[in-house]
């Protein structure tokens, strides 16, 4: 379990990057859904490690620690042994975490629910709305999301209203509430992996941007709507509900940036740079190999005190053609010399250690002689 969590953490760490690099590209171009990219590396982050959950024998001959490297794999991870102990400790801490985070997560839930009950209806900007004395501006809920305003938002003018409500608005056409719940999902699955951590967060300020690039594509005056966001910012708590609101994360900063940043220059050549990055990170994501099952040292020396005698025995090569074992011992016979008589011999080379299993792998582990004989070289 040590060796899939940190497998599972590089990876999610490898798609974030990967989304934070096409997030960069997709900045370029005024209204293009960057969202979606964060979702996909959330996704990821879940669907790659699930596959390992099987787990993959490790290579005959491997040494016995814990690995995550795979057969042609281009990274890989080499942990010392763990103790069952630890893996049971790491087991439980896991399902501590995230029973407390789902247990938060459905508890506020359902007090949401229980205060939407206490919404007054009013007709803002042209539609109904709720009106809390606190929570907002949101659209809240999942199934049926429904937009909900502090009073405060009452007292302001008619146009900063019309933007306010307008944001809100399209959060509940687009469903993000419930998009935003699917990554705190995610989180809940994983809360011990930094990668989901920062792709979640990156998924709610992507939401926020697509909203903002949907309600200024109706025209209105990115000025304007900047000094309403700072406006609404002053007054409003945040929270790490997963709810889709006005001033909702804490990425204020940069959204006002991004609101009233100018046409990019350079833009074809940085979409590339953009592209090969997001590139890079993703293949590297989908190479992070599968961890390993290693046998235990203890476990090691018994499978080889009990293993059949003939297995002991070197690989043998008459002019590159591979003998068959011997069926004593680990001694050479005859047999496998095919009844070369020393006279036929030119030459030998002996094989050994990691020579011989850089070379031939796991069956090399017990030697390799590799046999030439005249007639092969001519003489």
């Amino acid at each position: 379990m040590a060796a899939w969590m940190v497998e599972a953490s590089i990876a999610a760490l490898l798609f974030a990057l990967g989304a934070g690099a096409a997030q960069r590209v997709l900045g370029l171009y005024r209204g293009a859904p960057v969202r979606w990219v964060w979702a996909a590396a959330l996704a990821g982050s879940l669907v790659l490690p699930a596959r390992w959950l099987t787990p993959h024998p490790a290579p005959a001959g491997s040494s016995p620690v814990q690995t995550g490297r795979a057969a042609g794999a281009a990274l890989a991870v080499h942990l010392p042994p763990v103790a069952p102990g630890v893996e049971r400790g790491l087991a439980a801490g896991w399902a501590v975490g995230s029973a407390a985070l789902a247990l938060l997560l459905g508890f506020t839930l359902v007090r949401l629910a229980r205060e939407r009950h206490g919404w007054e209806e009013r007709v803002v900007a042209g539609g109904p709305l709720g009106v809390s004395r606190s929570l907002g501006p949101a659209a809240v809920g999942v199934f049926r999301p429904r937009v909900v305003i502090p009073r405060w938002v009452l007292e302001l003018d008619a146009t900063a209203q019309r933007l306010i409500v307008a944001h809100e608005r399209e959060h509940q056409r687009t469903r993000d509430p419930a998009l935003l719940l699917a990554g705190m999902l995610a989180v809940v699955a994983m809360p011990w992996n930094p990668g989901v951590w920062l792709a979640w967060r990156g998924l709610r300020l992507a939401v926020e941007y697509d909203c903002d690039e949907r309600v200024l594509a109706r025209g209105i005056d990115r000025a304007r709507y900047a000094a309403v966001l700072l406006g609404a910012w002053e007054r409003t708590r945040g929270t790490w509900l997963p709810t889709a609101a006005l001033t909702g994360t804490s990425g204020l900063g940069s959204r006002v940036q991004h609101l009233m940043r100018r046409e990019p220059r350079r833009r074809n050549m940085k979409t590339l740079m953009g592209l090969g990055a997001a590139a890079l990170c993703l293949l590297a994501a989908c190479e992070t190999p599968a961890p390993q099952r290693v046998v235990a040292p203890g476990a090691s020396k018994a499978a080889a005190s009990t293993a059949p005698a003939a297995s002991k025995a070197p690989l043998m090569f008459v002019d590159g053609v591979r003998q068959a074992p011997p069926a004593t011992s680990g001694k050479v016979t005859t047999d496998q010399l095919a009844n070369l008589p020393p006279s036929a011999i030119a030459s030998v080379e002996v094989l050994k250690g990691k020579a011989a299993i850089a070379q031939y792998g796991a069956d090399g582990a017990n030697g390799v002689i590799l046999i030439t004989t005249k007639k092969a070289v001519g003489q």
